[in-house]
C-alpha cells in the first residue's frame, strides 16, 4: 500500500494577466521547476518524443521543504499564436526551454536562465545562422553535460560553454 503525503502546495502565478496551468514539473532535489501556459493544446509526437503546444509560457521555481515559491519568470507572453515546447533541460546552474513558432515573424529559440534567479543569462536563436525553416519540426531538445550546452538549430549544430 501507497501512503500519500502532501509535501506542499503551491498556486500558479499568472502569465501577464491571464490564468496559468502547470503543463510540465521537473524535480530537482528540493526544488521542482513548473512550465505554465495559459493554454495547452494536446500532446502531438515528434521525432524527438513529446511537443508540447502551448499559448504563453512562464517558468516558476518552488522550494519544497519551505513550501514558497521562489521565483516565477515569462518566458513567452500569450498570443495569438502557438509556440511549441521541447522538454525543459535542468542543469547544475542553468535551465534551458526552446520554444518554436512556425508562424513567419516568430521567433524559434532556446532560451538559457539561472536556475538560482530565473534570471535570462541568452537566448539563441534557432534560425540565426538561416537555413530551412521546415528543419524546425524535426529540431531536438538542448543537451547540457560537462559544462556544456550543445544546441540543435536549421542548419546543425552549436556547442556552447568553456573549454
Amino acid at each position: 500500500m501507497v501512503r500519500k503525503q502532501t509535501l506542499a502546495t503551491f498556486e500558479v502565478a499568472s502569465i501577464l494577466g491571464s490564468q496559468a496551468v502547470p503543463v510540465e514539473v521537473y524535480f530537482a532535489g528540493r526544488y521542482a521547476y513548473a512550465l505554465c501556459s495559459t493554454g495547452r493544446f494536446g500532446n502531438p509526437r515528434s521525432v524527438y518524443g513529446r511537443l508540447t503546444s502551448v499559448r504563453g509560457l512562464s517558468i516558476e521555481k518552488y522550494d519544497l521543504e519551505a513550501g514558497k515559491r521562489l521565483w516565477s519568470k515569462v518566458v513567452e507572453p500569450p498570443q495569438q499564436s502557438t509556440s511549441y515546447l521541447l522538454p525543459l533541460v535542468l542543469g547544475q546552474n542553468h535551465l534551458v526551454v526552446s520554444t518554436k513558432t512556425y508562424s513567419s515573424g516568430r521567433p524559434a529559440e532556446v532560451k538559457v536562465l539561472e536556475a538560482g534567479t530565473g534570471k535570462l543569462v541568452s537566448r539563441i536563436d534557432l534560425l540565426g545562422r538561416g537555413g530551412n525553416t521546415s528543419r524546425l519540426r524535426v529540431i531536438g531538445p538542448p543537451v547540457m553535460t560537462n559544462g556544456r550546452l550543445c544546441v540543435e538549430d536549421s542548419l546543425g549544430l552549436t556547442v556552447y560553454g568553456g573549454r
